[in-house]
């Protein structure tokens, strides 16, 4: 079995992106989720997109500074779309924190299970109910 040397190197492409993805996404970059775990995730992703899509030619004769700086960017452009989700959800949960400030709810705290910090119940809910509205809608394809 042989493998082309510009497959691997979109395979490794694929699963730098994935894994930069799955650092700061709001319900799998969090601490309860072990990180071996998120490690197999993104293999399994990056598999998966190497087999149903036709790769791009990367040239097989990259130097080690071009490999270096091509999975660098990568890794950017994963990690600012895992940061670009986050900040939904945190705008959600300051929202639901400002509602339930207005409207007297302000001091009944939870833990929240997904930051660890207590938050407000409402906050909470606008949190889950943002999660299921992002896992509804396909947000995380």
């Amino acid at each position: 079995m042989s493998i082309p040397i510009g497959q691997l190197y979109a395979f490794r492409f694929l699963f730098t992106r994935a894994s930069g993805i799955f650092i700061f996404t709001p319900f799998l970059g969090n601490f309860l989720v072990p990180a071996a775990v998120r490690v197999l995730l993104s293999l399994t992703i990056a598999y998966l997109f190497s087999l149903a899509s036709a790769l791009p030619q990367i040239p097989t004769e990259m130097s080690l500074l071009s490999l270096t700086l091509g999975l660098a960017g990568e890794l950017a452009v994963g990690m600012v779309i895992g940061f670009a989700s986050h900040a939904v959800f945190a705008g959600l949960q300051c929202a639901g924190q400002l509602l339930a400030f207005q409207i007297g709810l302000s001091f009944v705290n939870t833990v929240d299970p997904q930051t660890s910090n207590r938050s407000t119940t409402l906050s909470i809910y606008m949190n889950f109910l943002g999660l299921m509205l992002f896992l509804g809608f396909n947000g995380h394809h």
